[in-house]
């Protein structure tokens, strides 16, 4: 719904544009440019009902949650408390309304829908040389069940490095061994559900800290009663930018460039600091950007076509380039791993890049499955390289949830191994001798190819 991927970052958007539009309609009555109050109290009726139509508990949340805020603080510290009294009415008066013709909103809260456990993974993450590392598992369970696991792993990863964090843009690549209650979900992890969190684990906790404190001390400067201009806009510009916080709590509105701009716009509105401003606008101007991110999805791209073209020593350059850029990207590792293997003599080196990868994404079956394809379909004058590691990928599985994909996803990656080099498939049998429901299971789905 809307111009984000995801409905959550849609309604953020458009529960900050509401908070804003309040305060216009506010500050327009006060001054009884009716014309203008109404097309803003217009503006806030069609924002409530896509935040209707958009189905989003968090929108709707932070919605009603910044405006009761922001008549809160009108009550408490507004010039005119009776303001501040006739908005708290209005916006329990809006969700009650909500809470009797809400719809398909209200249905969300009274009984969440089941929706994929890898949404954190899998939404804008970038393509891949395999379609199996993205793949979503073949059951679901309750998003908030997943998000409080990820929570609490994400908390391992902080108190591995609680000072200093693991440093901006770290937390992918660093994540995955402390991923203990969100095994089953196979699938990379892009970031914890949680822009606190997320934050704190890459920045550590006296960074936390000293935002929080930063961010009360801006608050305070924007409350209302504490400008004498424009109080009504400010406060209710600060109401947004407090939404928006809140939101991150529970969800990702940070990470998309449109909501961040929009919190970074409302922010100026609400707390008037020119000298601030100004120094943004010399940062933006002058800081020339460095898209290492995308550099590095350009090379992966690159990378593969090279190998269609068969120029090899330039895709292993670009590899070896790319991993200077980002040593810790998983993906690159078995790119350069797998290009290794057009050369001869290279079987060893190859191999250590695929441990590399392996100890950089330990739980992911996906990987040794696409290690295992590497060995088999470019040094087949081997067999042990490409069963020791379905051995691996099946030592895998058994470790993780019982009530994970597991089991289908490693008899197909043993079923792929095979297609590619038929001569695996009796070396694939011997190793699944010892586990004969399994055997049982991927002879069927033999035959039945």
């Amino acid at each position: 719904y809307g111009f984000f991927p995801n409905r959550n970052h849609m309604s953020n958007w458009l529960a900050m544009g509401g908070m804003a539009a309040a305060g216009s309609a506010l500050a327009d009555a006060r001054r009884r440019e009716w014309l203008w109050s109404g097309l803003s109290v217009l503006s806030i009726s069609g924002i409530m009902l896509c935040l209707s139509a958009n189905t989003s508990r968090g929108g709707l949340s932070i919605f009603f949650l910044g405006l009761l805020a922001w008549s809160v603080a009108l009550s408490w510290r507004g010039p005119d408390r009776r303001i501040g009294v006739a908005m708290l009415a209005l916006v329990i008066l809006g969700a009650t309304s909500l809470l009797f013709f809400g719809g398909k909103s209200l249905d969300r809260f009274k009984s969440p829908e089941k929706s994929s456990t890898v949404r954190a993974a899998i939404e804008d993450s970038p393509s891949s040389s395999s379609p199996e590392k993205t793949a979503p598992p073949a059951s679901d369970e309750p998003s908030a069940d997943f998000r409080f696991r990820i929570f609490f792993d994400t908390l391992n990863l902080i108190q591995a490095t609680p000072l200093l964090g693991t440093g901006p843009g770290n937390f992918s690549y660093l994540f995955p061994p402390f991923r203990e209650r969100t095994l089953g979900v196979q699938s990379r992890a892009l970031h914890p559900e949680s822009d606190v969190l997320w934050f704190t684990a890459e920045y550590g906790l006296p960074a936390l800290l000293l935002g929080m404190i930063g961010t009360l001390a801006l608050f305070r400067q924007a409350a209302p009663g504490h400008n004498r201009e424009g109080w009504v806009t400010r406060s209710a510009a600060a109401a947004g930018v407090f939404a928006f916080l809140l939101h991150g709590f529970a969800d990702v509105p940070g990470h998309r460039i449109g909501t961040v701009w929009l919190a970074v716009t409302l922010r100026s509105l609400s707390f008037g600091v020119a000298g601030a401003g100004l120094l943004w606008l010399v940062g933006l101007t002058f800081q020339k950007p460095w898209p290492v991110s995308v550099a590095v999805e350009r090379a992966q791209a690159e990378i593969v076509g090279g190998w269609r073209t068969m120029e090899l020593e330039k895709s292993l350059a670009l590899s070896e380039q790319a991993l200077t850029w980002m040593p810790l990207e998983e993906n690159l590792h078995f790119l350069r791993g797998k290009n290794l293997l057009f050369f001869e003599n290279s079987d060893e080196e190859a191999a250590a890049e695929f441990h590399l990868q392996s100890l950089l994404e330990p739980y992911r079956i996906s990987v040794l499955i696409d290690q295992a394809s590497a060995w088999a379909e470019w040094y087949p004058e081997d067999p042990s390289r490409a069963l020791d590691t379905l051995q691996a990928a099946l030592d895998l599985a058994e470790k993780l949830p019982a009530d994970s994909d597991r089991i289908p996803r490693v008899l197909n990656g043993i079923s792929q191994v095979c297609r590619i080099n038929p001569a695996l498939r009796l070396g694939a049998t011997n190793l699944l001798e010892k586990r004969p429901e399994l055997l049982a299971l991927w002879l069927s789905q033999a035959k039945a190819e």
